[in-house]
C-alpha cells in the first residue's frame, strides 16, 4: 500500500510539472506597444522666461502623446475652458487667447484602452496685456464746432479707436479709427462738453482697454462781423 501511494503522488507531481512547463512555453509576454499603461502624454508650452505670454496674445499649446493608437480621446483643460479631441496623431497644436494675468493650470488627460487614464499638468504664467491705451491725451477745442485730440504713441499700437460721449460715465460710441496720434472731431454743437476715450489696436486688430475719459468743451458760437453790425444797429435803434 505504501509503495502504490508513493507512485500515485509521484505521477501527480510529474503531471503538474509538465503542465507548468507547457503553460510557460505557450504564454508570451505582452507586446509593450499594445499595453495602454505604456502611453505617455506631455505638454509643450512657451518658455515664459525667454518668451513671455501676454493676455490677449495667441499662444500655441502642444500636446505630445506616445502610442496614440491606444488613446480613445484627449481632453485639455485651461482654466475653466475644456477641449476634447477624438481624432489626432502624436502631436496636437491648440491655439488659445488668454484673458487672465496670473498662473493658469493646464491639464491634459489621455483616456486609453482598458480604462487607463494618463495625466499631465503644468502651470503657465500669463502677464498683463502689453497693449495699453495712450496714457497722455490732450483734448482742446478749436472752435464752436470742433475739438482736437492728440496723444503719445502707445507701445506696439498700430491704430487707435476714438470714442465719444456726452457724459464721463455715459455710453461711449466709436467715432473714428485712426493710424495717427492726432484727431480732430468736427460738426459738434457749440458750448457743449464732450468726453473722449481712446484705445490702442495692434497689427492683429486686437484692442486694449479704453483710456480714462478726457473732457473738452466747444467754444460759444461767435458772431461774424456782419452779424455783429446788425446786432449793434438793432440795439442802437431801440
Amino acid at each position: 500500500m505504501t509503495i502504490k501511494k508513493s507512485i500515485s503522488i509521484g505521477n501527480f507531481s510529474l503531471a503538474l510539472y509538465l503542465f507548468l512547463v507547457l503553460h510557460s512555453c505557450t504564454t508570451l509576454p505582452e507586446n509593450p506597444y499594445t499595453n495602454p499603461n505604456n502611453v505617455l502624454i506631455s505638454l509643450i508650452v512657451p518658455d515664459t522666461a525667454q518668451y513671455p505670454v501676454y493676455s490677449l496674445d495667441t499662444t500655441v499649446i502642444g500636446i505630445v502623446t506616445i502610442l496614440h493608437p491606444l488613446i480613445d480621446s484627449v481632453t485639455l483643460a485651461i482654466g475653466n475652458r475644456d477641449s476634447v479631441f477624438t481624432s489626432f496623431s502624436d502631436t496636437i497644436a491648440v491655439k488659445f487667447v488668454f484673458q487672465d494675468s496670473a498662473g493658469i493650470s493646464i491639464i491634459a488627460k489621455a483616456y486609453c484602452k482598458r480604462n487607463v487614464i494618463k495625466t499631465c499638468e503644468i502651470k503657465l504664467h500669463v502677464k498683463k496685456n502689453r497693449l495699453a491705451p495712450p496714457n497722455t491725451v490732450r483734448a482742446q477745442p478749436l472752435s464752436d464746432t470742433s475739438i482736437t485730440l492728440y496723444w503719445n504713441k502707445a507701445s506696439v499700437a498700430e491704430k487707435y479707436r476714438v470714442y465719444r460721449s456726452l457724459s464721463a460715465t455715459g455710453t461711449f460710441s466709436l467715432v473714428k479709427i485712426v493710424a495717427d496720434t492726432l484727431y480732430t472731431d468736427i460738426a459738434l454743437n457749440d458750448s457743449t462738453a464732450y468726453y473722449y476715450k481712446i484705445s490702442s489696436m495692434d497689427s492683429l486688430n486686437r484692442e486694449s482697454e479704453m483710456s480714462v475719459p478726457y473732457p473738452a468743451t466747444t467754444f460759444a458760437i461767435s458772431l461774424s462781423t456782419w452779424d455783429q453790425m446788425i446786432w449793434d444797429k438793432d440795439k442802437w435803434e431801440q
